[in-house]
This record gives structure tokens, C-alpha cells and sequence, in this order.
């Protein structure tokens, strides 16, 4: 491991570790009074703010923050020189703690999990939102562009392409529930030409597919069973991802 091993205790608070990153961190913990300080202080503060009444956070909101916590400059906590035999605390400058970006957000990341703090809804996701892990990365890329679609039944389907990650993905948890025997069911479309790209067995976690050619439409029917060969319906939606 080759960063500072004092920025990893809000991490540790919030069990984010590998194995092999809490093996290495307990051994530093175990000689390092100020992180066990900040570990602990973590822990309370998670305890005290979980008694409080809980609200599910976004979906996306975790992979928000860590991205965010890994683009601030990490320094190793600031320790007072304290007497032998005598417990060392957490050096104060301007007379207010001063913590590391990361430890911050491992901080806010723990409160939110125990459901202690309310927060807004972030961008369309819902805050009961299961979307696929592949969807939420591309939605949550840095270069992501989105845009929202109304379909012919009713619904509304968020669409998100990430240049970098070659990707598109699609959020359908907002479209109506079909019957036992019915499916949604994505498909590519070029020249007129239909290849299916994804059988929407649970819309709530949407879907994810390389991005398609410049010009190459994606559209959604409704299909009978578990999903057809080719399109037995109209389309209840299409994009071209290249112009999103």
C-alpha cells in the first residue's frame, strides 16, 4: 500500500476496507492514537445522528461523494506533542479540528447509511432507486450527458452516454409495471435493421450497453413473455444516444 495510512480510519469507520487494507490499517491503528481518536469520534457521531429519524439515501449518492473524496489533496492528521505517559489529541489550528477531505466525506457517508440526516433527492433517481451497478457508473461518469424521454405509455426513461466509458445506459425504473405476461425489451436500430440489446426483466435496475454507432437509434417495446426476436409492437420510446 503506498498512501498515507492515517487517511484510511474514515474508510475504516465506514468498513470501505479490503481485507488486506484493514489487515495493514489495524496494524497502524493499533500504535496511532490520533486515528483511533478519529475512528472513534466517527463511530459516535454515526451513533448519535442514526438516533434520529432515517430517510433512504440516492442511489448514486455514495459513488458521488468517494469520487468527489478522491479528487482533494489527503494530508496526515496534525497531532499535539503531548507529555510521556499522557494520550495525545487531535491538533487544533485557529482553534477549529482540522480534518482531511476524504475523512469528511467517509464522515458523511456514514451518517447518510445509518439514516441519520435528510437530503434532498439528487438529479431523477428515486431514493428507493436499485439501479444496476453498470447503469450508475454511467450515469455518475464525469463526462456523463442525460436526457429525460416520455414514452407512449405513460412513463419516463433517463438516458445517459459517457464518451469515456464507451457506454450508454438507460433508467427505466420510472415506466409502468406490466403484466405477468408482457416484458419491456431494448433494441438497437440501424438501417432498419432491429438487434435486440437487453430484455428488461426488472426495470427498476435499468440497462447498460456499449455505445452504439453515430446515427444508431435504441428504442423500447413491450414484448410477449420473456422477450421476442424481433419487435412485435411500436416502440413506446427511442433516442439516438450519439445526440444526447
Amino acid at each position: 500500500m503506498t498512501i498515507d495510512l492515517h487517511t484510511l480510519s474514515g474508510a475504516y469507520a465506514l468498513n470501505a476496507l479490503s481485507a488486506d487494507e484493514a489487515a495493514e490499517f489495524l496494524e497502524h491503528y493499533d500504535n496511532c492514537p490520533s486515528c483511533q481518536q478519529e475512528v472513534r469520534e466517527l463511530q459516535d457521531a454515526a451513533a448519535k445522528m442514526g438516533e434520529s429519524e432515517a430517510m433512504q439515501p440516492p442511489a448514486h449518492l455514495k459513488a458521488r461523494v468517494m469520487s468527489a473524496a478522491d479528487k482533494q489533496p489527503q494530508l496526515p492528521p496534525r497531532v499535539a506533542q503531548s507529555t510521556p505517559g499522557e494520550a495525545p489529541s487531535v491538533a487544533e489550528v485557529d482553534g477549529r479540528r482540522r480534518w482531511s477531505p476524504r475523512i469528511l466525506a467517509a464522515a458523511a457517508v456514514v451518517l447518510i447509511a445509518v439514516g441519520g440526516i435528510g437530503i434532498a433527492n439528487q438529479g431523477n433517481q428515486e431514493p428507493d432507486s436499485n439501479l444496476a451497478i453498470g447503469v450508475t457508473r454511467v450515469f455518475e461518469a464525469q463526462d456523463a450527458s442525460t436526457a429525460t424521454k416520455t414514452t407512449r405509455n405513460g412513463g419516463k426513461v433517463e438516458v445517459a452516454t459517457s464518451p469515456s466509458l464507451n457506454k450508454m445506459a438507460v433508467d427505466t425504473d420510472a415506466l409502468p409495471e406490466l403484466g405477468d405476461d408482457e416484458v419491456y425489451q431494448l433494441w438497437a436500430i440501424s438501417d432498419d435493421v432491429y438487434e435486440s440489446a437487453a430484455v428488461l426483466d426488472d426495470p427498476k435496475q435499468g440497462a447498460a450497453m456499449a455505445m452504439p454507432s453515430e446515427g444508431v437509434e435504441v428504442a423500447i417495446t413491450i414484448e410477449p413473455g420473456d422477450g421476442s426476436e424481433q419487435p412485435t409492437t411500436d416502440p413506446i420510446m427511442s433516442v439516438v444516444p450519439s445526440e444526447v
